[in-house]
């Protein structure tokens, strides 16, 4: 017989959850906190290096090689670095709000003002040069490059150069092109009087010697004649032998002033010219290609076969480029009687056979010098030019000389005496020159 439970008994107890489940949230949670954790290390790191590349570039800005400066409407200083704040010879607290104006020259304070109202109407860069002056007195060139940041033109972004040792080298070098015109000028002069009193003295030598000899056969004449020398002829008139002899001595006399004239003359126009000083003709010669641009020979090819550790010569740089550029320019013009825009151009530099000079060579793709122009090429005023003076390779001879070199020309035969340069070979001129070794 089965047993029945009392009805009052208790309801049994809930189920519990369930373990897998329950570990399962567990190990979600664990997993997101790590993934927060993670995260944050990363956002600590991204923050990390954001700062750092914050100071490299504050670093970059403070310390830039240039001036930063950012100008408002009015031209107050609103953002300087550290470069511009030094080149203006003031803290930068101090310069903050300060008109910029107060640092310009008064010489050019009206283009100042001109160049910042031009330069906050335009959205291209601006440039302008400026004398500006330190509190101390100082003043220094600087180079303004100005970009308007928005369009009513209330924020200017200026960058801030010294200039300074850039104008001194350009002045330097006006000053050394305008020496070197002036030598120029007075080897001209001087070789042009050379070639005048060449050609004067010739007849006045000659003239001299015709009074002499016309004398001595007044006075051998006379003799034989028998007549003293008493000023008189029977008729009491001066004999005609004695106004010949005084017009003869006039005559020598005149002659001998003229041949001092020309000397004098020579002697004021002899310059010493500039002294050479122990010079590197490598880097001489590889500074000749971008002064030779700046020339305006732009379109030949220049090559340049020298060893930087070739020994010094004994020259004056400015006297060989003066020489080289003379070279280029003649054979420029070659090139254009050839109607080429454009050719090559060798220099090569070797150490001469007897050990105290050094050899160079120049060479072009022109037509080449013919044998009966090469024995007259270096004569004062001779050229083959329309328009040609005949006196630059004139002065070159005389420059080189004055280095205590040579330079000659090499005769043309036609093809026989082509530059041997492979594919490229060429008949042009060909003129060689040597410096002595500094001792």
């Amino acid at each position: 017989m089965t047993k029945s439970l009392p009805a009052n008994l208790p309801e049994p107890p809930a189920a519990l959850p369930d373990a897998v489940a329950h570990q399962r949230l567990v190990h979600d949670l664990e997993v997101h906190q790590i993934e927060l954790e993670m995260q944050n290390e990363e956002l600590r790191r991204t923050q990390l290096l954001l700062e750092e590349t914050s100071r490299r570039y504050a670093d970059l800005y403070e310390f830039a090689p240039v001036g930063y400066l950012t100008l408002s409407a009015d031209t107050r200083i609103a953002e300087i670095n550290l470069t511009a704040a030094n080149l203006l010879g003031t803290e930068r607290r101090q310069l903050l709000g300060r008109h910029f104006a107060r640092f310009v020259a008064a010489s050019d304070h009206d283009r100042w003002h001109l160049f910042f109202a031009s330069a906050a109407r335009q959205d291209d860069p601006r440039s302008i040069d400026l004398s500006l002056t330190r509190p101390d007195g100082s003043f220094f060139y600087a180079r303004m490059d100005c970009l308007r940041l928005d369009r009513e033109g209330s924020v200017l972004r200026t960058t801030l150069t010294d200039m300074t040792e850039r104008k001194r080298a350009e002045t330097d070098l006006a000053k050394m092109r305008v020496d070197l015109q002036q030598l120029v000028e007075w080897q001209v002069a001087r070789h042009t009087a050379a070639a005048l009193a060449h050609e004067v003295n010739q007849p006045l030598a000659s003239l001299s010697a015709l009074c002499e000899a016309a004398r001595r056969m007044l006075a051998t004449a006379g003799s034989s004649a028998g007549t003293e020398n008493t000023g008189e002829n029977c008729l009491g008139q001066p004999p005609m032998g004695s106004e010949i002899r005084q017009i003869l001595d006039r005559m020598a006399t005149d002659s001998e002033r003229a041949g001092d004239v020309v000397r004098h003359l020579l002697e004021s126009l002899h310059q010493p010219g500039l002294r050479p000083a122990p010079m590197s003709l490598a880097k001489t010669l590889h500074d000749l290609v971008p002064l030779a641009r700046a020339s305006g020979f732009t379109d030949c090819e220049f090559v340049i076969d020298v060893a930087h550790e070739m020994p010094l010569v004994s020259a004056n740089p400015l006297q060989m480029e003066k020489i080289l550029l003379n070279l280029i320019r003649n054979s420029v013009d070659a090139l254009q009687q050839l109607r080429k825009p454009a050719g090559r151009i060798w220099i090569d530099a070797v150490p001469a056979a007897n050990g105290a000079e050094v050899s160079i060579t120049f060479r072009d793709e022109g037509p080449g010098i013919p044998a009966a122009i090469a024995r007259r090429i270096f004569n004062p005023f001779f050229t083959t030019k329309a328009n040609g003076l005949g006196m630059g390779l004139t002065i070159c001879r005389s420059l080189v000389e004055a280095q205590g070199g040579r330079i000659w020309v090499e005769v043309d035969d036609g093809a026989d005496n082509a530059v041997d340069r492979g594919a490229d070979a060429r008949v042009g001129a060909t003129f060689c020159l040597t410096l002595p070794l500094s001792s």
